[in-house]
């Protein structure tokens, strides 16, 4: 069977039960595509960012769209957004990177994004990649000292998604520990946002 970029994606909604959640709004904007009503599809879109910010294939394609209606501020900033978003929540879409490469205006909220900065650097792969993870690394704190916690926790489980594919020795080779990661994640998610993770706070 041929899978489709929803398969990746880890929710299943009641459209009858949740007709706002950002699956259903996400099905919606590709009928509203298909019906060429692409500034409603837009619209559609944007809400389901705004219930879940960090649906990656959802902001891919908005970045795709402004694009291509030549928004490029707005196609910038939703690019980087993809970018931070974790892959749990659909794919980056490699071709955005290399967009963003040849980009040399920033988008206005995002001028200094240090992985904006570092865009020409950047593969954004797993397995020989190596290259990101000290950037990313230097993003996240980043973001966490310059009062961007949520972009710096949004881009933590990011990073750990990646290194969850990555082999025992890559693992090693950036000391990389799952559960002394999330723990982390945690601490800096009760640090910054004033709430932990896990309802209740984490099990021991």
């Amino acid at each position: 069977m041929k899978k489709t970029q929803s398969d990746d994606l880890p929710m299943s909604p009641d459209e009858k039960l949740d007709p706002d959640s950002p699956e259903v709004l996400y099905n919606q904007g590709l009928s509203l595509i298909k019906a060429k009503d692409v500034p409603k599809a837009l619209e559609i879109w944007q809400q389901a960012l705004d219930r879940l910010p960090e649906f990656t294939l959802v902001s891919s394609l908005l970045a795709k769209h402004h694009r291509r209606l030549k928004n490029l501020d707005l196609a910038r900033e939703f690019a980087l957004k993809s970018l931070i978003s974790p892959p749990s929540f659909g794919r980056f879409d490699a071709s955005l990177l290399k967009w963003l490469g040849r980009q040399t205006s920033p988008p206005e909220a995002y001028a200094e994004n240090p992985l904006w900065l570092s865009r020409r650097k950047l593969q954004w792969g797993y397995r020989g990649k190596k290259n990101d993870y000290e950037i990313v690394q230097e993003a996240i704190d980043c973001f966490l000292e310059t009062g961007q916690p949520v972009l710096g926790v949004t881009l933590m489980q990011t990073y750990s998604e990646f290194m969850y594919r990555e082999t025992d020795s890559t693992k090693k080779r950036w000391k990389f520990d799952s559960q002394e990661w999330t723990q982390h994640q945690d601490e800096m998610c009760v640090k910054y946002l004033k709430s932990s993770r896990w309802p209740g706070g984490r099990k021991k």
